[in-house]
């Protein structure tokens, strides 16, 4: 009789170790995986894919940050990738030293595998006082890139000048301002004179 509840015993006690297990260890490590790709979500009561108030916060290499909400989204599969189409978009970079980029547009593709973004339409980006406006822009941080094209205008507090496209480097934070046409320049005005 002694053994028969010492086994049924070890039984319960296996039982209630798979669950504890179950319970605890499994979730925590699906949450490990969120760390870097924190997810906020909230979905709204009709039957369609929009999302309502998404917000992406993922940190990158070198403690580079990258926010990315959105009024409405609706996520799509494609090629085995999610990809986030957005409305009302907001993108904040923030680097190792603190200093911020803001990207906000009327819309965007986001691709929340290797986090490269595509804002179009009513582009702004704002970084130290400079402000530029564009149709399009793209982030790819694979090549630690920032792509600002078509009907570009950059301003700060003495200049502005239109360009055809600015690109700039996330980690020298070097900018290379071009035109397509070889023809063309960049017209620029600085301290009220025009080059």
């Amino acid at each position: 009789m002694k053994k028969i509840l010492q086994l049924i015993l070890l039984i319960i006690l296996f039982f209630i170790s798979f669950i504890f297990y179950k319970k605890f260890f499994a979730i925590k490590k699906s949450s490990d995986n969120l760390s870097n790709n924190e997810l906020n979500v909230e979905v709204t009561q009709n039957n369609s894919n929009i999302i309502e108030n998404l917000n992406y916060n993922i940190l990158l290499n070198d403690n580079v940050k990258y926010e990315l909400s959105s009024q409405f989204s609706e996520i799509l599969t494609k090629d085995k990738e999610e990809i986030v189409k957005m409305q009302g978009v907001l993108g904040i970079i923030t680097d190792k030293n603190k200093q911020k980029i803001i990207i906000r547009s009327d819309n965007a593709t986001y691709n929340n595998i290797n986090n490269d973004s595509y804002f179009q339409n009513n582009v702004k980006i704002e970084y130290m006082g400079h402000k530029i406006f564009a149709d399009q822009s793209k982030i790819d941080f694979k090549k630690n890139l920032i792509l600002i094209y078509d009907n570009v205008h950059y301003t700060n507090n003495n200049s502005t000048l239109k360009a055809d496209e600015i690109k700039y480097d996330l980690i020298t934070k070097e900018t290379n301002i071009v035109m397509y046409e070889s023809d063309k320049n960049v017209k620029a005005i600085i301290n009220n004179a025009q080059y």
